[in-house]
């Protein structure tokens, strides 16, 4: 073991004596660190800059593996997509939350797209507003669904111009 000198009485100690047998002070972490030779300072970096990397790399496979971007014969493998269990709620519950959004402003027509789903369309006058222009206001609707017991629905903003129906803005409301 190595020796250096201790932080109290500055007389040597070795850097595996977890007190100074002279004064009985513990010694800090950054004495023995110095009191280690530089190649076991060295070996100990390097070390630890092993570890960092092994864990990068780690945590980047399981990325792709999450993604089913491993190895072509693991990706040629079909994967089963399980659907988010939602739970279904009642008629009175879609049309008292249906109701709701209709009183919002600038609300024009409001309707069920999917009450399975739910998933519900909300015509306004956008006045040439632009696609995503609306979002934050489907959010908005988001919360009247969620006062009402409807969690989990998307939100479709559309105005009807001169072209047809466009999308706004859209949401999808928090489960």
């Amino acid at each position: 073991m190595a020796l250096y000198p201790c932080p109290e009485c500055k007389r040597e100690i070795s850097t595996g004596a977890k007190v100074c047998p002279h004064c009985g002070k513990r010694p800090g972490v950054a004495a023995q660190w110095r009191g280690l030779p530089k190649a076991g300072r060295v070996a100990i970096i390097a070390g630890l800059c092993f570890f960092g990397l092994v864990m990068c790399i780690n945590s980047q496979a399981d990325k792709h593996a999450a993604k089913g971007a491993l190895a072509p014969d693991a990706a040629a493998q079909p994967t089963a997509v399980i659907p988010r269990p939602r739970p279904t709620p009642s008629d009175a519950q879609l049309d008292a939350a249906l109701a709701a959004v209709k009183k919002r402003d600038k609300v024009l027509s409001a309707a069920w797209n999917n009450k399975s789903l739910p998933s519900m369309l909300v015509g306004v006058n956008g006045a040439g507003k632009v696609p995503g222009a609306y979002d934050s206001y489907a959010r908005g609707i988001c919360g009247a669904l969620t006062a009402e017991g409807i969690n989990g629905a998307f939100v479709h903003v559309l105005d009807n111009n001169a072209s047809g129906w466009v999308e706004l803005g859209k949401a999808e409301c928090p489960e």
